[in-house]
């Protein structure tokens, strides 16, 4: 089995950076009223990655960097 286990708060930053640019990516389909593999409803998508990317991190004692590099990408 494949496991890929965060174990430093720079993979933690990297997995953070990729949720958010898949937010992006996501957003510019939904303007652009692009289906993604016969799924329109991408937002509702993203929210289900939103818990299980947020809930890992946190679980594995990570939150702070969660909350540091989201702010940071969304130019808070």
């Amino acid at each position: 089995s494949l496991t890929a286990d965060i174990t430093t708060k720079k993979e933690a930053e990297k997995i953070i950076r990729f949720y958010w640019a898949m937010v992006d990516l996501a957003v510019e389909d939904q303007e652009g009223e692009k289906e993604v593999e016969n799924v329109s409803d991408l937002e509702y998508w993203m929210e289900k990655l939103l818990n299980i990317f947020m809930g890992y991190i946190n679980r594995i004692g990570m939150g702070d960097q969660w909350s540091k590099v989201s702010d940071e990408v969304n130019g808070r």
